[in-house]
């Protein structure tokens, strides 16, 4: 799917035994500017994608894209629940960069074509709702055709160049899911490519 300054896709599946995922993502558009996030409620099942829907629905509705303010919404909105682990990147065409962070186990990687190994996301130990960390996000610069993919738990082996080639992003998606996906527990990716400004 395109939108704003990016394409993007996604791909998930639901732990053995459960037929609901407790792994959601978010894409937002803002002027300027997109916001993306997944989440992954902790445990699986119906109760882990309840909270998971909350978290999701408050990004959705929340009128600013700040990543720092939006972990906190989620964590005082998330506390007494089980909570959730999320990691979140906001795109700027205008200044051509990505502010990221992540707290708990959704891994995230940039792919760009200026280094062969990608910028990976320094994740830092806590869970939404229940264990705040001190946060701080990171801001890389980022060029049309870099490639961020997000990637929950469920999703046990290492990506490479190698998964990340393909003719559309939902491909690659799939692909990923496919090669390094478990089916022990939920797993979602999230593959996000930056077009660069569009205006």
């Amino acid at each position: 799917m395109s939108q704003g300054c990016l394409e993007w896709a996604s791909a998930r599946s639901v732990a053995r035994g459960q037929i609901e995922s407790g792994d959601d993502v978010c894409v937002r558009a803002f002027p300027h500017q997109m916001l993306v996030a997944v989440l992954d409620g902790l445990g699986h099942g119906t109760a882990a994608a309840d909270v998971t829907r909350v978290g999701v629905d408050l990004i959705e509705r929340a009128p600013n894209p700040d990543v720092l303010t939006l972990v906190r919404e989620c964590h005082r909105r998330l506390t007494g629940t089980r909570g959730v682990v999320m990691s979140l990147a906001l795109f700027d065409a205008q200044v051509e960069t990505m502010t990221w962070i992540g707290v708990g186990n959704v891994s995230g990687a940039l792919w760009s074509s200026r280094s062969r190994c990608p910028s990976t996301l320094l994740l830092r130990g806590g869970l939404v709702g229940t264990r705040l960390p001190q946060l701080k996000t990171t801001v890389v610069p980022v060029e049309a055709g870099d490639t961020l993919v997000f990637a929950t738990d469920g999703v046990g082996r290492e990506i490479d160049t190698r998964v990340l080639q393909g003719p559309t992003l939902q491909v690659i998606a799939d692909r990923v899911l496919r090669e390094c996906g478990s089916t022990a527990d939920d797993a979602l990716v999230l593959v996000a490519r930056y077009r660069g400004n569009q205006t």
